[in-house]
């Protein structure tokens, strides 16, 4: 019997307050498209007490189960400010860097511009932040360089307007990369 495709399952949604449910309603979802999905949240890290080591081990054993799989979807929900999640940043690159295509999603489809714009209080017709730098113009989901490398990796950026109380927990756009997934997989 084939094996399922592994799918990393990147994104803020480790913060949520119920981080666990929130990554098994996606590792089911997975699992409903004939994919496994690999929630970070699955690596069993013993604790030292020190925090910076085992911020270190949580680093590595995420990479590790990222190259364990053959897909990345992460979620770029705008996090902590007008961008994705650094961390999800991170996996992305390295997913690209490792040639594995990435598929994403955010749960709002306001251009980072616009975004940036609200997030710091500036005019709606500003070109540059209160320190005097250009603002990014791309009509992008996020900075060009994470829907560009998304979009050369084969993947796609699935964009949607949510009500604010589902921002991390609305699953429709995140379903819509599974069924992409499930097309491309079936050519």
């Amino acid at each position: 019997m084939k094996k399922p495709l592994k799918i990393y399952l990147a994104g803020p949604d480790v913060f949520l307050p119920n981080a666990l449910e929130a990554g098994n309603r996606k590792k089911v979802l997975c699992a409903q498209y004939g994919f496994e999905g690999m929630f970070p949240l699955d690596n069993k890290i013993d604790d030292p007490g020190e925090k910076r080591p085992h911020g270190f081990r949580i680093s590595q054993a995420n990479e590790n189960l990222i190259n364990e799989c053959q897909l990345v979807i992460a979620n770029i929900t705008p996090f902590r400010g007008p961008s994705a999640d650094a961390g999800t940043i991170f996996e992305i690159g390295y997913a690209r860097a490792r040639e594995i295509p990435v598929f994403a999603y955010s749960n709002t489809a306001v251009h980072f511009r616009e975004r940036t714009r609200f997030f710091f209080r500036l005019k709606p017709d500003a070109v540059t932040d209160r320190n005097g730098m250009k603002l990014e113009d791309f009509e992008m989901t996020d900075n060009l360089m994470i829907d560009g490398g998304i979009l050369a990796s084969g993947g796609i950026i699935i964009t949607r307007e949510v009500p604010k109380k589902e921002l991390y927990t609305n699953l429709e756009a995140f379903e819509e990369c599974l069924k992409a997934v499930k097309k491309l997989k079936k050519h």
